[in-house]
């Protein structure tokens, strides 16, 4: 996860506005499920070659 706060650092408001997966992520931080959302994003990221 350290390249995506990388990407992010600054870019909070922004990305609220423009990502439904970074608002889908800040919200999940705040829950139990946090984990499996961010193995999630990661394993999606991945397929996607980044």
């Amino acid at each position: 996860m350290k390249a995506g706060e990388i990407v992010a650092q600054g870019r909070h408001d922004e990305l609220l506005a423009t990502s439904d997966l970074y608002r889908q992520l800040c919200t999940e931080l705040r829950t139990e499920s946090a984990p499996a959302l961010v193995e999630n994003a990661m394993l999606t990221r991945a397929e996607l070659g980044d």
